[in-house]
């Protein structure tokens, strides 16, 4: 190592770059060396501790098999060269009368002419991995989701004929082709996937789900999750069948049995279901007991194994908190639920904590004297109407909260979060709205979304982190609304 550092000082290349010392070389440093990083296995470890780069470079000698060498200083793999493969370099310089000269860092020539024996084009057909590149393409269109006609552009190939120029007829060139890789890929691990799934130590648990693409095409995912025989809780997606002819629970029901049916997995070894709370998922394990059953002979207890979305339930209860006016609205939705079957009333709940009519809450609760007078007197003020510049949507909202009895009124009985959906409607209502608020505020408001728990959340959030801004906006867009109402006067 010390005859190592002294060749390097004596050089003066000791601290330099990779590019200034191959600049100053009359040889082609990417023939004797490739770029490894022994530390790269630290980036799969999880955690605040993983490693977010690729660690130190090592300069690995090409030339050197046995032992083979490497070492993280271009300096000294430069003096190895040179030292260990003295005749290689004079062999390389004695091609070229003079040193070879760069362009933006890359030699002008072509690698081969500064090896002995240059290869054939048999040689770089045969160090091509094709087995490797399929399944790189596989994972590239699977994982990371572009479209299939990707293969075909003219950039993905003439990528890969830069790193082997041999291999022109062996890439994949047509969408065709790579779906048949795709299906054969899953045709292959499918077939693992259900070998495993007979060796499991614990009951096959589903959850399945509807999902519509971008394409707008209904899609089923049905997932899984095991013990498997080394106690590790293992997950897998088993299928996407294409839900095409409704989205009834006897219909899910016929995809999720197909989909357990080719990994053989049979009511004995099925164990718990998990899905939301729509109506359409009780029917649908009601029907695939039915299905189960008359395959298998084995009574399959549907009820007792299905497991509700929790965030839903805490969701339903968290609105009913923060939202009704009092326990007789609670009742009042309750009672309204109480006559539909155990299966819906999570649902029916939902549909009533949103939509309870003032005239139900009166019909079902105790309400006083007092009360319904206060109501009626609200019913005959005038209604408080926004501008037409806020839109019909938000006039119609804003009619319906002042219409909404004041004991459960749900959101729309709480002015400031009724006008914070106002706003945010008026925001919506033309692109013009959306560019003069964000000038403004600096910040997209959102909107509240009944099938997005944390939608109120968010806005609410950034209604309290913007508000000098949002009042200094209302206040721009109130004045601007009156000017207009009076120059067209």
């Amino acid at each position: 190592m010390a005859s190592q550092a002294s060749g390097i000082s004596a050089s003066g290349t000791n601290n330099a770059s990779i590019g200034s010392f191959a600049s100053k070389l009359s040889w082609n440093f990417n023939a004797f060396f490739y770029i490894d990083y022994p530390e790269k296995h630290l980036q799969a470890e999880l955690g605040p501790k993983r490693r977010k780069t690729k660690g130190h470079r090592a300069y690995v000698c090409i030339h050197c098999q046995n032992p083979p060498w490497s070492n993280r200083v271009p300096g000294n793999a430069i003096h190895h060269a040179e030292t260990a493969h003295r005749s290689l370099i004079r062999a390389s310089e004695a091609a070229n009368d003079t040193p070879s000269t760069f362009a933006s860092g890359v030699l002008s020539g072509a690698i081969d002419s500064y090896i002995v024996s240059r290869p054939s084009q048999a040689a770089l057909r045969s160090c091509f991995n094709k087995q490797a590149y399929i399944e790189a393409v596989v994972g590239l269109l699977t994982r990371r989701r572009p479209p299939f006609s990707a293969v075909e552009h003219s950039g993905l190939r003439d990528l890969a004929l830069a790193c082997n120029p041999a291999i022109g007829d062996l890439l994949i060139n047509d969408r065709k082709q790579a779906m048949g890789y795709i299906n054969s890929n899953y045709s292959l691990y499918s077939s693992q996937l259900a070998e495993r799934l007979q060796t499991t130590q614990s009951k096959i648990h589903i959850s399945s789900d509807l999902w519509t693409s971008p394409h707008r095409h209904g899609v089923l995912a049905v997932c899984v999750q095991w013990v498997d025989e080394d106690f590790k809780l293992q997950k897998a997606l088993l299928g996407l069948p294409e839900c095409k002819h409704g989205h009834s629970g006897a219909t899910q029901a016929e995809l999720v049995a197909s989909t357990l049916r080719r990994f053989n997995i049979t009511a004995q070894s099925l164990g718990y279901y998990i899905g939301d709370n729509a109506a359409s998922n009780d029917t649908c394990l009601e029907e695939l007991s039915k299905i189960l059953e008359a395959e298998s002979g084995a009574e399959y207890p549907h009820k007792r194994r299905r497991i509700r979305c929790i965030g839903h339930i805490i969701n339903l209860a968290l609105q009913a908190f923060l939202l009704a006016r009092s326990k007789e609205a609670l009742r009042a939705a309750l009672e309204a639920t109480a006559d539909e079957p155990g299966s819906t009333m999570l649902e029916e709940f939902s549909q009533q904590l949103h939509e309870l009519d003032p005239a139900e809450i009166v019909a079902h609760s105790d309400t006083t004297t007092h009360q319904e007078q206060r109501q009626e007197e609200r019913q005959e003020q005038p209604t408080r109407k926004l501008t037409h510049a806020r839109g019909k949507r938000a006039t119609t909202t804003h009619q319906q909260a002042s219409n909404v009895d004041e004991r459960f009124a749900g959101w729309q009985g709480i002015p400031a979060l009724a006008k914070l959906h106002a706003l945010a409607v008026y925001i919506r209502s033309s692109a013009l709205h959306n560019d003069q608020w964000y000038d403004a505020v600096g910040k997209q408001l959102g909107i509240d979304n009944i099938t997005r728990w944390s939608s109120w959340h968010r806005v609410i959030t950034v209604a309290l982190k913007k508000k000098p801004q949002i009042i200094q906006f209302t206040a721009e867009q109130a004045c601007k609304q009156i000017n207009q109402i009076k120059s067209g006067a």
